[in-house]
């Protein structure tokens, strides 16, 4: 890990999350994704440590667009990386 001080004027845009996106990813590149609202990044952290039974899970923040469809941000290593280690 990394960490260092930086200026907080050079951000250029900030977006409120409408949720997450956890993505739980089991073995023969099966992926069952499920919308989490209405919780903290660590709440919906643990319902997915919570449900990835035989697996593992991906979580993103999930950003609603205006012409429909979202937009993820992966906090987590994305399901592709995943599926690649299960197998």
């Amino acid at each position: 890990m990394k960490v260092y001080s930086v200026d907080e004027r050079d951000s250029v845009e900030e977006m409120a999350a409408s949720g997450f996106r956890v993505m739980l990813v089991k073995a023969g590149r099966r992926v069952s994704a499920f919308n989490v609202d209405a919780a903290s990044v660590s709440e919906a952290f643990a319902w997915a440590e919570e449900n990835c039974a035989e697996g593992a899970f991906s979580l993103a923040a999930r950003f609603e667009l205006s012409g429909g469809g979202v937009s993820l941000m992966w906090l987590t290593p994305p399901p592709e990386e995943l599926m690649a280690e299960l197998g």
